[in-house]
Order: structure tokens, then sequence, then C-alpha cells
């Protein structure tokens, strides 16, 4: 009868332990991302494993760029997606290059953002 018990409540505390893990990242965000260091005013949506951002590049050299990036996500568990899609330029800014976002979740809502090219 103990054994069974105690299974039982290591059944519950593993399910809420999953629980609260598959929380950290929601099927859907909309609003502000934090900043990566090279990038500010960043917005943007997360919907369907599917990432789209709008930010402002500081170069070295030259004024801040407008940009967007958009890819496709998966899930690295337990609060991380990671985005593999491509930057874009506007106007006269013609940037178009493969990237990878990554962000990292905490209650619903992104805690960190990196961008690799």
């Amino acid at each position: 009868m103990l054994r069974r018990m105690a299974l039982i409540a290591g059944g519950v505390l593993t399910a809420t332990l999953a629980l609260a893990a598959a929380t950290d990242i929601p099927t859907r965000y909309a609003g502000s991302f934090p900043s990566d260091g090279l990038r500010t005013s960043i917005t943007g949506t997360y919907a369907n494993k599917t990432l789209r951002l709008s930010f402002t590049a500081h170069p070295k050299k030259g004024p801040p760029l407008r940009r967007t990036f958009a890819g496709n996500c998966t899930v690295s568990p337990p609060n991380q997606t990671s985005c593999n899609g491509a930057i874009r330029g506007s106007g006269s800014d013609t940037i178009n290059v493969p990237a990878v976002a990554v962000v990292t979740w905490s209650a619903g809502r992104p805690a960190a953002l990196s961008i690799s090219k």
C-alpha cells in the first residue's frame, strides 16, 4: 500500500513538473522582446511555431537600420524555441541573410533573445 501511494505521489509530482515546464513556452505571444545588445526596439509575434520580429539594428558604421526576422521554430525543452529563418532589410537596406533566433521563455514571456547569422 505504501509503495502504491509513493508511486502515485511520484506520478503527480512528475506531471506537475512537466506542466510547469510546458507552460513557459506560450502557444501565442505578441509584444516586445528583450534586446540582445545589437538590436533594440524588438517587437513581434510567436504563434504556431512561427516567429516574426521587427527591430532596429545598430551597425558599427552608419545609421541604425530597421529590419525584420521571420522563421519557423522548434521547441527545446524546457523553455527555449530555436527558429531558423532570415533577416531582411527594407528600402535601400538590401540585406537578406539566413539567421537563427533563440528565444528563452519564462512564465509565457520572452526572457532572453539571441539572433545569429
